[in-house]
């Protein structure tokens, strides 16, 4: 499955998914699902701790990083710019924005089913690569 940002974020915000979030992390970290996440939304989590948590943003983002790199089931995909520019073509060609078409490249690239996210927009794809949408309280 590939991990959308929020649901990084909707646990780490204590948001209104906050306990299904934290059971999708948990069994990530735990390997008991895998599950890969794109250093780009791993930027976008952390340009927005920046904001959130302040003066406790180092340590949370230290703490954050250290998760993902122990996790057993998560994997950190690094974009190329030749991944970049693959993703501008999904954009080009659908009413994604960067983010969405970045998780669906990475669904094509990565030959994952399923994105895990709180985001409506990707029900909107209607492209050339297929993958199947979760919620997380569907998790």
């Amino acid at each position: 499955m590939i991990l959308d940002q929020g649901i990084i974020l909707e646990y780490y915000l204590d948001d209104a998914y906050a306990d299904d979030c934290e059971r999708i992390l948990h069994d990530l970290i735990e390997g008991n699902c895998e599950g890969d996440l794109s250093d780009f939304h791993l930027h976008g989590t952390i340009a927005i701790f920046n904001t959130y948590f302040k003066e406790r943003a180092p340590d949370e983002i230290q703490d954050l990083i250290f998760s993902i790199v122990t996790a057993s089931g998560l994997d950190l995909y690094h974009l190329s710019a030749r991944d970049q520019v693959q993703i501008c073509e999904i954009q080009r060609n659908s009413v994604l924005d960067f983010d969405d078409a970045t998780l669906v490249h990475c669904i094509d690239v990565l030959d994952a089913e399923t994105i895990i996210t709180l985001d409506g927009d990707l029900d909107n794809y209607d492209g050339a690569i297929d993958f199947d949408v979760l919620h997380p309280a569907d998790y």
